[in-house]
């Protein structure tokens, strides 16, 4: 739009009147335009909006012409454009100069046109498509986004996320790899506001192992050394299949172990099969192995190294073996020495023993080389003394010896304790400075043994029961009137059918014509019957006596000259519960204190006490043993046993008592007594021990 305003100035304008006269009009010229200045309504809008420009038109002396007619124009129309009164709408993004021209003189300012902000993103929603994959598969995500008005929105940056990187990945455009089992949180975030969706990922079937194969197929190790062998599962396409569980074995492990892991270890020289398997295939290797040749000995180091004990204890040296590189040898032979046994001695174990005080070099030797360490003894003060038996019957005229345990205040057991003894009573029981006690008339005595330490004196002490001397008598028991007689046998029979029918029996047994009385039964033991016995029960009994005759062949020795010690089991009485008696020969040292073995004594022991001496040995008399009767001759022996806590054995060899229990109250055992083997079983068996047992007349009763 235009506007136009007719500028008279000073002019003179005649008008004619109807009159013909003639009047002159003076008209006011108007002032010029000198500026125009466009003020905008803000430096930029927004497409869409509109807003009014204002045009200050000014003369030159910087008056507002109020009535000034403005044009204006824009730079741009496909920005904004600008109406007759100053009206702009704003189009398009840009920039446009909007002029204001009055009298020809413009004015400008300039406008930027912004875009319109798109809707904020409201919610965003996601989908996975398929929810549920095998590792190795792919899915894919889709997100929603919406306003505030649920209106979809498009175009709009989205970044994806996902919670478990190991189990799936997501890439921009929302594609998914599933990489390992497990489940993933997928999440699209858009100005600030986010999505998810769940998707789990399964293992797929595992292809079948086809073949395996094992490396090294064959190799060498050597004792103690290791070699890690591998194993390779493939499937029926040979390609690799890796995490196969594999099982390992050794066909032989006393050569060669093999660990979970495929580590074999060498044990023994020798060869063996190392097979892996998996999934029902297998294969293996042939692993040799060899021993190495010895490393020399170059050093000892004995430990500990100058360690001190006191009197009577002990002290556990030990010794490391090393070669010239510093390297341990296991399994080298030590020689211990002690450079004074009358301070301390050592045991081929490298346990020292603590005699007195002093100091000794304990030395440790592998052919010439040898290491040391020095042992200082100090004297340990006796806290304590036990004497054995703590209690004893003894018959008037008899010996036993007491022993003693001297102990610290630790409970070590002190040895070599110079020790005092004395008797209550001498005229009862009287004692040796060597603790031997001799019954001296009938009565009670105490024997104490004491030790003086700096701070005062031990004592220990053993209640001694002096017995009568029983009166004089020439033979055993014998089955009297009234006893009640449990079995009897005179072996006097015609065949040796009939002479074992009444019992159970294993080992050889013959019938010989030159019994005791008539005919006998004979046992050899020899390499091929060494285990000869009849068995025989009957009424069971807790007071019992069995009487048989015996005869050895000349020099007898179920010990075959000390080679085994054990010996024979001589006479075996069973209680009906199937705990025995063991009635022995043999040279175990056995008791009680003062009574040990002499050798190839008859002894008896209860094995249900737990206090009683194994083996209780001949403590009343040892002219007669197994030893002085093995002589050819026919010989008695009669067997006394009491059963239950007090219950006692006793032994006569030709009438002559050797051997009595009663005096010492050991713990036995109440049950009755049903069932007896013998002549017995040897122990161990030696080659060129023959011998011979003859039994007779066997006889069982109670009173």
């Amino acid at each position: 739009m235009r506007a136009f305003i007719l500028a008279v100035t000073g002019l003179a304008i005649v008008a004619a009147c109807g009159s013909f006269g003639t009047s002159t009009i003076d008209v006011q010229k108007p002032a010029n335009v000198a500026a125009v200045a466009v003020t905008l309504p803000s430096p930029s809008m927004v497409a869409g909006q509109t807003g009014r420009a204002d045009a200050a038109v000014k003369d030159a002396s910087g008056a507002t012409l109020p009535n000034a007619v403005v044009q204006w124009y824009s730079s741009r129309a496909a920005v904004l454009t600008v109406n007759d009164s100053g009206m702009i709408n704003a189009i398009s993004p840009g920039t446009a100069t909007v002029s204001a021209v009055s009298e020809g003189v413009t004015g400008q300012a300039s406008m930027t046109v912004v875009p319109q902000q798109p809707p904020a993103v409201a919610t965003v929603s996601v989908v996975i498509t398929p929810a549920a994959v095998v590792v190795g598969q792919t899915a894919h995500a889709t997100a929603a986004l919406s306003d505030a008005s649920g209106n979809v929105l498009t175009n709009r940056s989205i970044a994806w996320q996902s919670s478990n990187t190991a189990v799936a990945t997501v890439a921009g455009n929302g594609d998914i790899a599933a990489l390992a089992p497990g489940a993933a949180v997928i999440t699209a975030s858009s100005e600030g506001k986010a999505g998810s969706a769940s998707l789990t990922v399964t293992a797929p079937a595992p292809v079948p192992v086809a073949v395996i194969s094992v490396s090294p197929t064959s190799s060498t190790v050597l004792v103690g050394a290791t070699l890690q062998m591998s194993a390779t599962t493939r499937d029926a396409n040979n390609n690799i299949l890796a995490g196969r569980a594999i099982a390992w074995t050794s066909s032989n492990t006393g050569i060669a172990t093999v660990s979970s892991t495929g580590l074999v270890t060498g044990v023994a020289a020798g060869s063996t099969s190392i097979a892996a398997s998996s999934e029902g295939q297998t294969a293996s290797a042939t692993i040799t192995v060899s021993v190495p040749a010895p490393a020399p000995v170059a050093s000892i180091t004995v430990s500990p190294s100058a360690p001190s004990t006191q009197a009577g204890s002990t002290v556990q040296f030990s010794a490391v073996t090393r070669d010239a590189a510093g390297n341990i040898l296991t399994g080298r032979a030590v020689t211990w020495s002690s450079s004074n046994s009358t301070i301390a001695t050592i045991a081929t174990s490298g346990l020292a023993n603590a005699l007195a005080s002093g100091s000794s070099t304990i030395t440790a030797a592998s052919g010439t080389v040898s290491g040391t360490a020095v042992l200082t003894v100090t004297p340990a003060p006796v806290a304590s003394i036990t004497v054995s038996p703590a209690t004893a019957s003894l018959q008037v005229g008899r010996t036993t010896q007491l022993t003693t345990v001297v102990r610290d205040a630790n409970g070590n057991v002190l040895i070599g304790r110079a020790l005092t003894w004395s008797s209550s009573s001498n005229a009862i029981v009287s004692v040796s400075s060597s603790g031997l006690v001799t019954a001296v008339a009938p009565g009670d005595a105490t024997i104490t043994a004491s030790a003086t330490n700096p701070t005062g004196t031990v004592t220990g002490s053993a209640l001694i029961t002096a017995t009568p001397v029983p009166a004089p008598g020439g033979a055993g028991p014998e089955p009297g009137a009234g006893d009640v007689m449990l079995w009897q046998d005179d072996f006097n029979k015609a065949t040796l059918t009939e002479l074992g029918a009444p019992y159970a029996k294993r080992g050889a047994m013959e019938l010989i014509a030159d019994g005791h009385s008539g005919s006998a039964a004979r046992f050899p033991y020899t390499a091929s019957s060494w285990d000869n016995l009849i068995e025989k029960s009957f009424d069971t009994s807790t007071d019992v006596y069995f009487r048989y005759y015996y005869r050895l062949s000349p020099g007898a020795d179920p010990t075959c000259g000390g080679r085994g010690i054990a010996g024979f089991k001589w006479f075996m009485p069973w209680r009906y519960t199937a705990d025995r008696y063991t009635m022995g020969v043999g040279d175990l040292q056995g008791g009680p204190a003062g009574s040990e073995n002499t050798g190839l004594e008859f002894s008896t022991h209860d094995n249900t006490s737990t206090r009683m001496p194994n083996p209780f040995m001949q403590n009343i008399n040892k002219t007669k043993t197994f030893k002085t009767t093995a002589d050819g001759a026919w010989h008695e022996y009669t067997l006394h046993v009491v059963t239950g806590n007090g219950g006692y054995e006793q032994i006569w060899i030709d009438g002559l008592l050797v051997l009595d229990s009663s005096g010492y109250g050991y713990d036995h055992n109440p049950d009755g007594i049903g069932f007896i083997q013998f002549p017995g079983t040897m122990v161990s068996w030696f080659d060129g021990c023959d011998w011979t047992i003859d039994v007779d007349d066997l006889a069982i009763w109670h009173k």
